[in-house]
């Protein structure tokens, strides 16, 4: 059955960009709406839409937008966040505004995060030598850790919408970091990203993602290819050969894994037959 889209409202307030006429960099002050310093140290990651840094507070790191990125519409939205007052482990979401020595909004800080991308655990000699002592059962255990966080975030209204593995981080079965939280969907306001392999059949051509809002039901189908990903390692549910592209395979809901007698004969060669 496929999923309908949320019944939340999505924000109509047109978006526009705030001024930032003093871009933050290692060394620079910042404070937060209460009034806490934050200096910025080392960058130590980049992306599409600012860089992250350490602090002065071995606990926390500052994610600091590119000017062209700081809008009104992700200011409310990692406002809205902050006020679910989340307060679970290994759930790296904002936890306070930054704002620079004019009193312009900039970025965030969260709770530093640890360990592996969850992609490392697809590729044999990368998994081995991450994590030479696993076997099925932590997997398993990593499944559960990380449905845990997923069902928590959902009972508070948070749908996470961009789920693939380079937003979680793995450091023991039991100790799993989510990060790049200021994309998740809170209440009118949409994740604007995605993937199409974690993309349901119902939302596959559907526009650009932060056209709209996702609903549980949608999110389910992530959640689901990627325990699929973790169980078969490495693999992704709807690719197979000699088929059509897995877009096209997830839109048509062609899944070639063996079902009791029912399959299409298409699943890929390979390890995964094993798993």
């Amino acid at each position: 059955m496929k999923a309908t889209l949320s019944k939340t409202a999505q924000s109509i307030v047109p978006d526009r960009n705030l001024p930032v006429s003093l871009v933050a960099k290692p060394g620079h002050l910042l404070h937060t709406e209460n009034g806490q310093s934050i200096v910025l140290g080392d960058q130590i990651a980049g992306g599409g839409e600012g860089h992250i840094f350490k602090t002065n507070s071995p606990s926390y790191v500052a994610k600091v937008y590119m000017p062209e990125k700081t809008t009104t519409h992700k200011q409310a939205k990692i406002q809205k966040l902050i006020q679910k007052g989340i307060d679970f482990p290994g759930i790296s979401l904002p936890k306070a505004l930054l704002y620079n020595s004019k009193d312009e909004f900039v970025g965030y800080i969260m709770k530093k995060a640890e360990g592996e991308k969850v992609r490392s655990l697809y590729l044999k000699p990368l998994f081995l030598k991450k994590f030479p002592n696993w076997k099925k059962r932590d997997l398993v255990e990593l499944c559960i850790t990380i449905l845990k966080k997923i069902g928590y975030l959902h009972k508070n209204g948070i749908i996470l919408g961009d789920i693939n593995p380079d937003n979680i981080l793995v450091k023991s079965p039991k100790e799993v970091y989510f990060v790049d939280c200021d994309s998740y969907q809170v209440d009118g306001y949409p994740c604007p990203v995605g993937t199409i392999p974690f993309t349901p059949p119902e939302l596959q051509n559907k526009g650009h993602y932060n056209s709209y809002l996702r609903t549980i039901g949608n999110e389910n189908f992530a959640v689901a290819v990627l325990l699929f990903s973790l169980m078969v390692t490495g693999q992704m549910p709807y690719n197979q050969k000699d088929g059509e592209s897995a877009q096209q395979n997830i839109i048509d809901m062609n899944f070639s894994y063996p079902l009791g007698e029912a399959s299409n004969k298409k699943t890929p060669a390979g390890q995964w037959r094993f798993l």
